[in-house]
Parts: structure tokens; C-alpha cells; sequence
């Protein structure tokens, strides 16, 4: 505010000692003194009026609460986008696992089927069908 010091005070109070003199100088700095209290505590009321008018405590309240959504909004999203590359980790990781292996018995029994349907012959599972629906 007033940024007074030692000597801007000293030499306020010599100027104050030669002009009122030293018999006054007491008794004037008591009613600055006073004067300057009084003023201060009128500052002080007119503020606290000012503010209880326009609100300013709830004002202040609502700028805090928006300052806790924005930090909310801000956690919220960082919490989505690892939420989301979670996801597209684990799908990774789970997307080969959903295609079939190859089993080499599986396998073997392939190349067996195809070979004996490409040699004419058939495989037992067509003979056991066949042998059902004989004449």
C-alpha cells in the first residue's frame, strides 16, 4: 500500500516538530492517530457492506467450485484416454489369441484327408456314412 520508510517517517516528524512545535506534537499525533483509525475502520465496514451487496463471498465460492469441476473435467479425461489405450492394449494382446492355432494333430489329419480324397479313397468317417445308408 503506502510504502513508507525510516527516513520518508523522519523526515515527516522533523518537518511535524518545526512547524507545530514541541509542545503541540504529542497531542496533534494522538488526534492523527485517532482520525487515521477511524478511517480505517470506516474502509473496513464500507468494504464488508460492498461485498455483503454484490455477493462476493458467493462469488468466490462459485469461482472455487469451477476451478474443482475444471480439475475434475481435466482428471476425467486423462482417466478416459488411459481407459481407451487400455483397451486397445488388451485387444492387441487378445486378437491373436482369438485365431485359431494350428494343432499338428489337426494338421496331420488334413494332409491325410486330402491325400486320400485326392488318391480316390475314402476316409473312414465317409465309410462309416456310407455303410449307413446302404442298400
Amino acid at each position: 500500500m503506502l510504502d513508507v520508510g525510516f527516513w520518508e517517517l523522519l523526515l515527516v516528524s522533523v518537518i511535524a516538530l518545526i512547524f507545530i512545535g514541541p509542545e503541540k506534537l504529542p497531542g496533534t499525533i494522538r488526534t492523527i492517530a485517532l482520525m487515521v483509525g477511524r478511517f480505517r475502520r470506516s474502509l473496513t465496514n464500507l468494504r464488508n457492506e460492498f461485498e455483503n451487496e454484490i455477493g462476493a463471498d458467493e462469488i468466490r465460492q462459485q469461482l472455487h467450485n469451477e476451478a474443482i469441476m475444471e480439475s475434475l473435467r481435466d482428471t476425467k479425461s486423462e482417466i478416459d484416454s488411459a481407459i481407451a489405450e487400455t483397451k486397445l492394449t488388451i485387444h492387441d494382446v487378445t486378437h491373436p489369441l482369438s485365431q485359431p492355432l494350428s494343432d499338428p494333430d489337426t494338421t496331420q489329419a488334413r494332409e491325410v484327408r486330402d491325400e486320400t480324397n485326392a488318391s480316390g479313397g475314402s476316409t473312414t468317417g465317409e465309410q462309416d456314412s456310407r455303410a449307413g445308408s446302404g442298400p
